[in-house]
């Protein structure tokens, strides 16, 4: 019979073997199964990557350029495609080689493609190209139908962010009922680990959707609110007068954020404006590229070495990478500039951007929408834990009264506000440090818990 306590002392001196016999293991089911991995890691790509894909197929399209050429365009490196779909123009440059056919080259490499969502969509583009011929109304529908599948997957996250606001409230809860029992209470830096866990992971998330309206999350901003959220927790076990200090700290972070990323918000503020002049300018027979110089004269903002680059004939990628542009801003300048290699009179595509645009929008004001019903939550936290321990403290019980960790509780309770407030905030305003609602959240938390 096996004794627990050999193979304990086995495990322990045979670590390293055991180690090696894992990674030995892991390894060789990488390599059995890599075709596998790489093709599930491929298909992620080519759904993540669609959106950006069908934009700029819309704007070609609409200069009358096909999904065919558009593929031979990009294998010779004449034009930038999003990466997976780089790829898959390196595969139909081999089948065009073979079949001239545009219709068999785009059936064949449908093929080679692992989602069957880019699939039906190249098989469905071949066909209309034989049958009607309007590509174009095939892709405008496709791309309003791909815009309703991203605003389905927002809202699976937002449910899932819901679940975690609830739970926020029922683990604050459970663990006040604990705290009231004699001889109770969980161990502090188990309490600090459940809410730290909670908002991180509930960062991450918000993180990936923020990701799919295209808002600009820099590097600093990220590690700094990364930072808040960790610590914040950790500094509980440490600092008595914790609240004050931390809203001091929150205001100064979030001042400093705002002034230094107010230059990206200009910048998506002015790129509508431009979109819209240089629009109404191609309309009315202007090039795009000389609307574009035309306008940027006028406004003498933050886009003018574009107009350098522009007159010395510089490629869109070239021009895109050269300027400090938000994410939004490169994706808008990306869609502009691209066809115009090709077309610079045609303007009908602009419409199709600002069909986007109107598409992104509406999904970031849903999101500021849902993010009020967070912001319910949020103050619900520390009224129900006021209620709660007042009536459990009004009761006549120096037992009961000798359970409660009042300071602890409220510390708390404070740690989870301020958490979950970086969360609905980021929703509603896409940063935290832009919500006026946050700070005046965090101010009566303190007045309530004080």
């Amino acid at each position: 019979m096996l004794n627990i306590d050999n193979i304990i002392v086995y495990l322990s001196n045979n670590t390293l073997f055991i180690l090696l016999i894992l990674s030995s293991l892991i390894i060789s089911f990488s390599l059995i199964f890599r075709r596998q991995i790489s093709g599930i890691i491929e298909k992620i790509s080519l759904e993540n990557e669609l959106p950006d894909f069908l934009a700029l197929l819309l704007t070609f399209e609409a200069n009358g350029i096909r999904l065919d050429e558009v593929l031979e365009e990009a294998s010779q490196n004449k034009l930038v495609l999003p990466r997976s779909y780089q790829k898959l123009s390196l595969i139909f440059s081999v089948l065009s080689r073979v079949s001239s056919d545009p219709y068999t080259c785009l059936k064949k490499l449908a093929e080679y493609i692992p989602s069957d969502r880019v699939k039906n969509f190249v098989r469905g583009y071949a066909e209309v190209l034989i049958t009607t011929g309007d590509t174009l109304s095939y892709i405008d529908s496709f791309i309003k139908e791909e815009f309703s599948v991203l605003k389905t997957r927002i809202n699976n996250i937002v449910s899932f962010i819901d679940m975690l606001f609830e739970g926020f409230l029922i683990i604050l809860l459970g663990i006040l009922v604990y705290s009231l029992i004699p001889l109770g209470g969980l161990p502090i830096e188990l309490v600090v680990f459940v809410i730290m866990v909670l908002s991180l992971f509930s960062y991450v998330l918000t993180y990936k959707l923020l990701e799919l309206t295209y808002y600009y999350m820099s590097t600093f901003y990220v590690v700094l609110t990364t930072a808040l959220i960790v610590l914040t927790p950790i500094t509980l076990l440490f600092i008595q007068s914790f609240m004050v200090i931390h809203v001091i700290i929150v205001i100064l972070a979030g001042l400093f954020l705002y002034f230094k990323h107010r230059i990206f918000e200009e910048i998506d503020s002015q790129t509508m404006v431009l979109l819209e002049e240089v629009y109404g300018e191609s309309r009315i027979g202007m090039p795009i590229d000389s609307a574009l110089i035309k306008i940027i004269n006028r406004h003498n903002g933050p886009f003018t070495k574009m107009i350098d680059l522009l007159k010395m004939g510089a490629k869109p990628s070239e021009i895109v990478n050269a300027v400090n542009f938000s994410q939004l801003s490169r994706k808008v300048f990306s869609l502009l500039l691209t066809p115009i290699e090709y077309s610079k009179s045609h303007y009908r595509h602009i419409g199709y951007i600002i069909n986007i645009l109107d598409h992104i929008r509406g999904l970031r004001k849903s999101l500021s929408e849902r993010s009020k019903i967070y912001y319910i939550y949020i103050l619900t936290l520390p009224l129900v834990v006021i209620v709660f321990m007042n009536t459990m403290l009004s009761m006549d019980s120096s037992i009961i009264y000798q359970g409660i960790n009042q300071a602890f509780i409220k510390k708390m309770t404070y740690v989870a506000v301020f958490e979950s407030l970086i969360i609905a905030s980021m929703i509603d305003k896409g940063y935290w440090f832009r919500s006026v609602l946050m700070y005046a959240i965090m101010f009566l938390t303190i007045m309530l818990l004080l």
